[in-house]
């Protein structure tokens, strides 16, 4: 096993500390190896929350490395998220249903499950994805239809409440 295999498997084997990415980021780096900026960055988001003004800017120049970096490398090492559904206007929920529907490939009771859910409490819509899943999701059910958006969905580090 070479030193890259070895870190690959370390992360894996706890894909919650941003410790061990950050001194593999700094491995990479010193083999000039640009995935060490993305590793940075994911770390990043996880230390922030998507009210800060950094957020987007952060998010963004991450985006910006997912057609350069393997999706299969990065599978391997991106934090695992999940899609919660904070709340939703009540006169938006066929609508919601419908997104969640699209967004994941539920079928309708599946989707109406969440929905009901989410009325008393946050409810995931999808757990342990990528955090480019898990945004996917986010953009396609929170809909702006003019007069607000019909639903909020919060991302979040799975295991995490």
């Amino acid at each position: 096993m070479n030193d890259e295999d070895a870190f690959l498997k370390a992360i894996m084997a706890d894909r919650y500390d941003p410790a061990l990415k950050l001194i593999y980021a700094d491995w990479l780096e010193e083999r000039g190896d640009r995935r060490s900026e993305f590793l940075r960055l994911e770390v990043q988001l996880t230390r922030i929350s998507e009210q800060d003004e950094q957020y987007q800017n952060i998010r963004k120049k991450l985006e910006s490395f997912y057609p350069l970096v393997d999706p299969v490398w990065r599978q391997q090492i991106s934090f695992p998220y999940d899609a919660i559904l904070e709340s939703y206007s009540p006169e938006y929920t066929i609508n919601v249903v419908k997104q969640v529907r699209v967004a994941t490939g539920m079928g309708l009771a599946e989707a109406l499950i969440i929905i009901q859910d989410a009325q008393d409490a946050p409810a995931p819509i999808k757990e342990r994805v990528s955090r480019e899943e898990a945004q996917t999701i986010k953009e396609t059910i929170e809909v702006d239809l003019g007069r607000g958006k019909q639903a909020l969905i919060r991302l979040q580090l799975s295991g995490r409440r």
